[in-house]
């Protein structure tokens, strides 16, 4: 029920912000609930993205989250037909410096995911994971315009 849609610019310069849009819409009937964690709705605390830059995997530089049990304010409400969209800094957490071809996968998944309000929030032992399927984005990054 829910379509992940990744999105980026075709090339950025070297050393620009790598702006990442990240959807994710709701196509069930009901209203769906889900854990943020290790999506980019809360921003990098864990390697969520495969990047390869002309082939090569570049390697996470980003924080490394340790948790606790959640909250009601970790999940994120969609409903029916709803969506929603975040953009996200590759660059912060990824060293895109250098030119090249890139690709970018999403390898993470919703941690914990329900239709049902009333068992947000649970404890690890009881979350119920679920599997995004989301496109792959390419983009080029160019030595700056001089």
């Amino acid at each position: 029920p829910i379509e992940c849609v990744l999105a980026a610019q075709d090339a950025y310069g070297s050393g620009e912000p790598v702006q990442l849009r990240f959807t994710l819409r709701n196509g069930a009937d009901q209203n769906v609930y889900f854990l943020k964690w290790y999506t980019p709705f809360e921003a990098f605390a864990g390697e969520i993205f495969l990047v390869e830059r002309d082939g090569v995997p570049v390697p996470y530089q980003g924080v490394l989250a340790k948790r606790g049990a959640p909250g009601r304010e970790d999940y994120l409400a969609l409903a029916p037909e709803d969506q929603a969209t975040i953009w996200i800094d590759l660059s912060t957490a990824y060293d895109l410096s250098k030119e090249g071809q890139y690709r970018v996968e999403f390898i993470s998944h919703l941690y914990d995911f329900t239709q049902d309000e009333a068992l947000i929030p649970r404890n690890e032992e009881a979350h119920q994971p679920f599997l995004l399927h989301c496109n792959d984005v390419e983009f080029r990054i160019k030595a700056p315009a001089e």
